[in-house]
């Protein structure tokens, strides 16, 4: 459970930054790459995992079967980011690592 939230949170704040201060930054980095950024980051630790504890034939069937893993990233990142571009347009509130004064207000 940590590991998700770390790395989607870890891509918020490498997007806040001043250069980056466009809502469409947060929203396609943070929301459509931040979904499929964390089904890679847990598909590897998954396979760190299974060689870590000895399960080769599980790592053995999950490398056949890695293309179907972009299927995924992309489901993930789609449906995460249409999510978090409504919840930022409409309830910015809602979105915890948005800073509507950061992304929307003029500097």
């Amino acid at each position: 459970r940590a590991l998700p939230a770390t790395a989607s949170w870890l891509l918020a704040r490498a997007l806040y930054r001043p250069r980056l201060r466009n809502p469409f930054f947060y929203i396609l980095g943070a929301g459509f790459a931040g979904g499929a950024l964390v089904v890679l980051v847990d598909a590897v630790a998954a396979l760190v995992l299974f060689s870590a504890v000895g399960l080769e034939r599980w790592v053995d069937g999950a490398l056949t079967f890695w293309p179907l893993l972009f299927l995924v990233m992309f489901s993930e990142g789609f449906i995460n980011g249409m999510c978090v571009a409504a919840l930022a347009v409409f309830y910015p509130d809602a979105v915890k690592t948005f800073d509507d004064r950061f992304y929307l207000d003029d500097a």
